[in-house]
């Protein structure tokens, strides 16, 4: 919604810009002063700077969104892919115009790079079926095949960070415990 405002107020501008230049003429046309319109240059300023903003947004959206469209199954395997995605946007980040955009874009980057660790306790490697629904209960995520889950940065939540290490710890002894149950029975 903000992009699209930006891109309305850009082309605004524009028709005011073609109204100054207009008016600029018309009192050159008859020998009059021309008309002080100095905020005009700061305002151009100002909207270019979130123009440039919006563009570097809209592109890192849509290639988290091309990442958030991969199911988990393949992408567990490949988490590292998430890793070098925000380590590339934390270095593109610096070149956005600072601002209201580039700061949201910088939290959300530092809230991923900050998540990105947690992603390998729910890679599900070791899970059973019940270790699903449990955490997606926690996540409170609606009743889904995990063959149909995307990956999501969001798919882990930082608060959930907690459940999902202590789940994740709980199971990894699993294995273990069934192979003995299963020599032991043979």
């Amino acid at each position: 919604a903000v992009i699209s405002r930006v891109k309305e107020w850009q082309s605004e501008f524009s028709e005011v810009e073609g109204l100054a230049t207009k008016l600029t003429q018309d009192c050159e046309h008859f020998g009059l002063p021309n008309p002080e319109l100095g905020g005009l240059d700061d305002l151009r300023a100002d909207i270019e700077s979130y123009v440039a903003s919006c563009a570097v947004f809209e592109e890192y959206t849509a290639e988290l969104d091309k990442l958030a469209k991969e199911d988990w199954i393949s992408f567990r395997q490949r988490l590292w892919v998430f890793e070098d995605f925000v380590g590339v946007w934390i270095e593109k980040a610096h070149s956005c115009p600072p601002g209201a955009v580039a700061d949201h874009l910088r939290t959300e980057l530092n809230r991923f790079r900050d998540l990105a660790p947690s992603l390998k306790h729910v890679r599900g490697d070791s899970f059973q079926p019940e270790h699903w629904r449990s955490l997606f209960n926690k996540l409170s995520m609606e009743k889904i095949k995990l063959k149909h889950t995307p990956f999501c940065p969001q798919f882990v939540v930082l608060e959930a960070q907690k459940d999902a290490l202590s789940l994740s710890l709980r199971i990894r002894p699993q294995p273990a415990v069934h192979a003995t149950r299963n020599s032991k029975i043979c």
